[in-house]
């Protein structure tokens, strides 16, 4: 089974970022300040695919997922739970997923396109990296965006250097925890039986646009530890 060990160097003081925090849905009066009963995600401004090309679904999937698997669990058990969150009709892939393309982790259809992210989503709970400044906004269909960083799929590297630079320990701007939301509690995708499940945020050119409304400014700065996406209000 692929493993890694992580040594965990937090960036240096030098290092900042323009921190704010994805609301919840119980923060927000478009759902009426409660869960939504589903996947609490949150889709950009700019509508465009990001391909789970074989270099980017490793780094998902040996550098940020299998870390968190159950030690229990064999390899055709993680990679159950790999197809489970990357299927057609999980919140990332829409119809994209490695049921019907590319699945280089589990070896199957391998001659049909590469999957993808249908566009790019965050989660609630998680850090977002403010491009431009604070008073810098771009309207989508009417409404006040802010650009935020993303991972660009096409630069990814080798999984291992991948998880090295970009994990939610060190990089929780450009991967978050994917969360579901219901009632007034939040919690973790099921896929890895109740352990954390991080993705990463992929949009093309390293960038995209959020809603202002769902996006509030924190104090916060990488020698920080990550936030807990699953502690409402926390901010």
């Amino acid at each position: 089974m692929k493993s890694l060990t992580i040594s965990i160097t937090r960036g240096s003081e030098a290092e900042k970022i323009n921190a704010y925090v994805v609301l919840h849905d119980l923060e927000l009066a478009r759902w009426e300040f409660r869960g939504r009963g589903d996947a609490e995600v949150f889709p950009g401004g700019v509508d465009a695919k990001s391909p789970l090309t074989q270099l980017v679904q490793e780094y998902w999937a040996y550098g940020l997922l299998w870390p968190h698997m159950p030690p229990a669990w064999s390899e055709n058990r993680c990679k159950q739970a790999w197809r489970g969150l990357t299927t057609g009709n999980r919140a990332f892939t829409n119809g994209n997923g490695t049921d019907i393309y590319r699945d280089y982790i589990s070896e199957t259809n391998l001659g049909a396109a590469d999957a993808a992210y249908d566009k790019f989503r965050v989660c609630g709970g998680g850090i977002v990296n403010v491009l431009g400044g604070d008073a810098a906004t771009e309207k989508f269909g009417g409404v006040a965006h802010r650009k935020v960083e993303t991972l660009d799929g096409k630069k990814c590297l080798p999984w291992q250097d991948m998880a090295e630079k970009y994990n939610y320990v060190i990089t929780p701007w450009l991967v978050h925890l994917a969360v579901i939301s219901s009632g007034n509690q939040v919690f973790p995708f099921p896929q890895l039986d109740g352990a954390d499940v991080p993705f990463p945020l992929l949009s093309p050119g390293g960038f995209n646009f959020l809603p202002v409304e769902i996006l509030r400014k924190i104090d916060w700065i990488p020698q920080m530890r990550a936030p807990c996406p699953y502690e409402p209000k926390r901010w």
